[in-house]
């Protein structure tokens, strides 16, 4: 792992057999990001570790991660806030590894994307910061996505679609938030949340927890079904067969001011646990 005080890579060093990446942590949450924009949360405390998001370290496919996908709802361009999981050319692309931040740049049309990433309050927080280039006023579709864990990283990759089948989701009523927890096979397994969150300043938020829904039949995370047009996600919770945490909302980018948007991601042994986590940022 690459952990200089401070390193900016480009579009053209994304070609190497590691990528570069940083670790952040707070408390018992850690992240690990590349500069494609890929990676892996996990929560560790006194009763072990535990991803919170799905891993599988395959150097060519690099395909894991908390994702942001954006759509100029004017012109239909879509995006990713790093270079996986679209892949899409940019008109310029950039990362900032900072002492402690993850920041991508990057210009798709006349929009400048900013999405910087840091652990605080045992939490992963990321903000993105949209600006319209041109001088015109834009409306923008922003998606948030990752593979809800929960689960020691071994067993997950064993079995994993067995795995599965133990994560319930629910949306946190009057909050732009999602909840999802293990159940127990026994009393003796642990408890394991997983909140993931947008600012109270996205009043319009829609979600998805099934991954069949949001990436569709014979898809991937590379054109994923959700990204085929715009609107409301579909809204499934429960015990879903293949859980994610996804969020979307509409942000407004003014002609000559910036507009920004904060989420987190935080895990931990209850539900009151996650929330708070969401509630302290």
């Amino acid at each position: 792992m690459e952990l200089a005080t401070q390193t900016t890579v480009s579009s053209a060093g994304l070609g190497r057999a590691v990528p570069p990446t940083r670790l952040l942590s707070s408390g018992p949450l850690s992240a690990a990001v590349t500069a494609g924009g890929t990676g892996v949360v996990w929560h560790r405390d006194a009763e072990g570790a535990v991803d919170l998001t799905r891993w599988r370290a395959d150097r060519v496919e690099d395909a894991d991660g908390l994702f942001v996908f954006f759509r100029d709802l004017d012109s239909g361009r879509v995006w990713s806030a790093g270079w996986q999981p679209l892949g899409a050319e940019a008109d310029s692309y950039e990362v900032r590894f900072g002492p402690g931040t993850v920041e991508f740049v990057r210009e798709d049309g006349g929009v400048e994307t900013r999405l910087c990433l840091a652990a605080a309050e045992g939490a992963l927080v990321g903000r993105v910061t949209l600006r319209a280039l041109d001088g015109a006023a834009r409306r923008v579709e922003m998606t948030t996505f990752a593979e809800a864990v929960l689960h020691d990283r071994a067993a997950d990759a064993a079995h994993p679609a067995f795995s599965k089948l133990f994560v319930q989701t629910e949306a946190v009523e009057g909050s732009p938030a999602l909840v999802a927890k293990r159940r127990q096979r026994s009393p003796e397994d642990p408890h394991v949340w997983l909140s993931h969150w947008l600012d109270d300043a996205a009043a319009d938020v829609s979600w998805e927890t099934d991954r069949f829904a949001f990436v569709g039949r014979g898809r991937s995370r590379r054109a994923p079904a959700a990204l085929d047009a715009p609107g409301r996600l579909g809204g499934t919770t429960g015990a879903v067969l293949d859980p994610v945490v996804a969020l979307r909302t509409v942000v407004d980018v003014p002609a000559e001011e910036a507009a920004t948007r904060a989420f987190g991601l935080a895990g931990g042994r209850s539900r009151d646990a996650v929330l708070d986590a969401a509630a302290a940022l």
